[in-house]
């Protein structure tokens, strides 16, 4: 950030008043007229008007950019960690899920009367993964919103 106040010193711009040339850290911006002003117009013909220092304006855009970069990048790299992980635990969960349905499956074609109990219970704790597996994502969509939402506010 310094090395962008230095550039941004270095810089001139005019005075819509007066149309002097002077650096940046002499021009005030009017906020009754929205207008590049230096320093005696503003004391001139400006008095009562409210100026905002365009150095400062200028270093607080500097300052509220870096720190959107900053949460973005990290945002970015949190969020595809997230997601990896994310992604990593479901395939494992459709895995699990994929067996499960053979299983019950094979024993289903095999199944007489007195197997039926047994397979309602391999059929709810399939439901039961499937409930998890939704848990899951709904909070892994809930988190990535939230991701989102922060840097809208930001």
């Amino acid at each position: 950030m310094e090395k962008q106040i230095s550039v941004l010193s270095m810089k001139t711009h005019q005075c819509k008043n007066c149309q002097g040339s002077f650096p940046i850290s002499q021009i005030f911006n009017c906020v009754q007229c929205s207008v590049m002003i230096c320093g005696s117009c503003g004391l001139r013909k400006h008095r009562t008007h409210t100026l905002n220092d365009l150095l400062v304006e200028e270093q607080i855009k500097t300052m509220m950019e870096e720190t959107r970069n900053f949460f973005s990048s990290e945002h970015d790299y949190y969020q595809n960690e997230f997601k990896s992980q994310c992604e990593t635990e479901l395939r494992r969960m459709f895995s699990g899920i994929s067996s499960l349905q053979l299983e019950i499956a094979n024993k289903l074609s095999q199944m007489t009367e007195n197997d039926l109990e047994r397979a309602k219970s391999e059929v709810k704790r399939l439901k039961g993964l499937y409930g998890e597996m939704r848990l899951f994502y709904g909070k892994y969509e809930a988190q990535n919103k939230m991701h989102w939402d922060y840097l809208q506010v930001i």
